[in-house]
């Protein structure tokens, strides 16, 4: 439940990133090309001008398998007089969704033919770190080794609740919408528009008549609803659907990825059900779980990652069997299993929010039985 005061959300949005401004000597956005990555760079321009603290400085990790729109997008930040942007290009691993015999893409590796060329003035440097979130999480350390900063991100409670549930704890003093990134070095994230939700983020953006990607409208040409437009690298394991419909609104974008990406255009030609959970279970199997089992066997050719399902799918399958949540369970380990989700990101989203949803029957039945024990109150 949100409860809501005086102010309202942009209100609230600018008093937290000038009191982050005022805790911190370095602060970093994060941007990604994203809407709401668009919203928080704008609000900290609006900030850093009132306090004097102009230019911004922005970071932005380049995945490779980026959208053309993104790119584009990324180069007007970087020409904008407010904004400092600080464009990785480096080398690391991240996972590759559109395969099932390689677990990753290696982009901007060296010796392989890239998507496009490096940009001008990019930093390179990895250091040493192969992987995208926890580049993001220690790239502060390396370049503030002596000082105290922060990096400020667009995440979103109403996302996922996985991002909802990082909200509930203590992140830096009074803040809970943040993170730990390395508290011996006074190094933080914060995500000031925690609390926003898609209407406001798209409000903001037109009443100010800011510029964002130009991929949102190719995608809102295509029918694609507000709530599913995801503008993610094309490798990752939510962007399976944005496969689909990538050569019809962005010819482009399809070529650049199509020849990098193996099983990208086996993909497009698939039905957009072809890469879910059906709704109907198959006809040969006599439940979800043999079908689960029998997709888990036949699909998963690593043995360690196969391992890997097994054991997660057995942990959480001892907290839902017998519950009305037990064949839902299973259909998500379905879509697990077809989107080669490595990182169990569906897993975790769907077994946070029926941990959420029993803490509150849990709290309701704590406060009924106290109300109880106090009648006339």
């Amino acid at each position: 439940m949100k409860i809501y005061q005086s102010k309202n959300v942009y209100e609230a949005a600018l008093e937290r990133i000038e009191y982050i401004y005022r805790e911190f000597p370095n602060v970093v956005v994060s941007v990604s090309g994203g809407k709401d990555s668009t919203v928080v760079l704008n609000l900290s321009i609006e900030v850093a001008r009132k306090l004097g603290r102009l230019p911004v400085i922005a970071r932005f990790l380049d995945q490779e398998a980026e959208w053309r729109g993104t790119i584009e997008y990324m180069r007007k930040i970087r020409d904008m007089p407010e904004v400092e942007l600080r464009w990785y290009q480096i080398e690391f691993k991240i996972s590759n969704s559109t395969s099932l015999d390689n677990d990753f893409l290696y982009c901007w590796k060296e010796g392989e033919d890239w998507i496009r060329p490096k940009e001008p003035n990019a930093l390179t440097d990895s250091y040493g770190i192969t992987r995208f979130h926890e580049f993001m999480s220690s790239a502060l350390d390396y370049e503030y080794p002596n000082d105290p900063a922060c990096a400020i991100a667009g995440v979103r409670a109403d996302e996922s609740p996985q991002r909802f549930k990082a909200m509930l704890s203590s992140a830096y003093k009074h803040i809970t919408y943040g993170s730990r990134d390395n508290p011996k070095l006074n190094h933080y994230s914060f995500y000031p528009i925690y609390d926003w939700t898609t209407k406001d983020v798209w409000k903001y953006i037109a009443s100010n008549k800011l510029p964002y990607n130009e991929v949102y409208d190719l995608m809102h040409r295509k029918g694609v609803p507000i709530q599913k437009m995801r503008i993610s690298n094309l490798t990752h394991e939510t962007a399976t659907q944005s496969l689909l419909i990538v050569q019809d609104i962005d010819g482009g974008t399809w070529d650049d990825v199509v020849g990098r990406l193996e099983s990208a255009n086996a993909i497009k030609h698939l039905k957009g059900a072809a890469l879910c959970c059906p709704k109907e279970l198959p006809f040969m199997f006599r439940s979800w779980r043999e079908y689960r089992d029998y997709l888990l066997e036949n699909l998963i050719n690593d043995e360690d990652k196969k391992a890997m399902f097994k054991h997660k799918f057995g942990l959480e399958d001892k907290k839902l069997i017998g519950t009305h949540k037990e064949e839902e369970l299973y259909k998500v380990e379905v879509s697990t299993i077809i989107n080669n989700d490595y990182s169990l990101t569906g897993l975790k989203n769907f077994m946070t929010a029926f941990d959420q949803i029993e803490l509150t029957k849990r709290r309701m039945r704590k406060n009924d039985k106290q109300a109880e024990a106090t009648p006339g109150q």
